[in-house]
């Protein structure tokens, strides 16, 4: 399904008229039929415009990949009065994050903010107890699934150490005994 395609399956879904999504995300009706129908390509602001003003997945919009829409607790989230449109931007692009660049991502916020900790004895005396806590969990968790990650790192690369032992042993035992047979004809000759 084409991008056009997709963009009017979300006006379908949201019962709009094209002139009331052109209307709500601040273009042309004319624009909307171009772009339902292939001929003109969204710019980045009319794809953000649609996906903020209806809860739709962007990975979806641009590539069909995923579910039509966030889930809820995602979408009040973005819909949080106190973020501008960069705190929407890098909260949208962490939470699409793979699950292994989001685990870095966490690490060095943290491992930041425990350097701010130690350089500055009253760091934390912006946060509660509970938030302090909060963190303190949050690090200790990191840390064990980076050990664990590691650990599970450490274990393939052993065991595929091991098979390549495994496969080059028969190997080099039949090439040994290849070559004390020539040497034995060789003697007999």
């Amino acid at each position: 399904m084409a991008i056009g395609e997709r963009i009017k399956k979300v006006r379908q879904a949201k019962s709009l008229t094209q002139q009331k999504l052109a209307d709500i995300i601040g273009i042309k009706q004319n624009s909307i039929a171009l772009l339902e129908s292939g001929k003109r390509n969204p710019s980045d602001q009319t794809l953000l415009s649609i996906c903020r003003e209806f809860h739709v997945n962007e990975a979806w919009l641009r590539t069909g990949e995923g579910e039509m829409f966030l889930p809820e607790a995602e979408s009040l989230l973005l819909e949080d009065a106190s973020l501008d449109e960069f705190d929407r931007s890098l909260l949208q692009s962490y939470i699409k994050a793979p699950k292994e660049l989001r685990a870095y991502i966490r690490k060095m916020v943290l491992d930041a903010a425990e350097k701010a900790r130690r350089t500055a004895p009253d760091a934390s005396a912006g946060f509660t107890t509970e938030e302090m806590a909060a963190y303190e969990k949050v690090k200790a968790a990191i840390e064990q699934e980076t050990f664990d990650a590691e650990t599970a790192a450490l274990h393939a690369e052993l065991d595929r150490q091991r098979e390549a032992e495994k496969r080059a042993a028969p190997a080099s035992s039949a090439g040994s005994s290849d070559t004390a047979s020539l040497i034995g004809r060789k003697g007999s000759a």
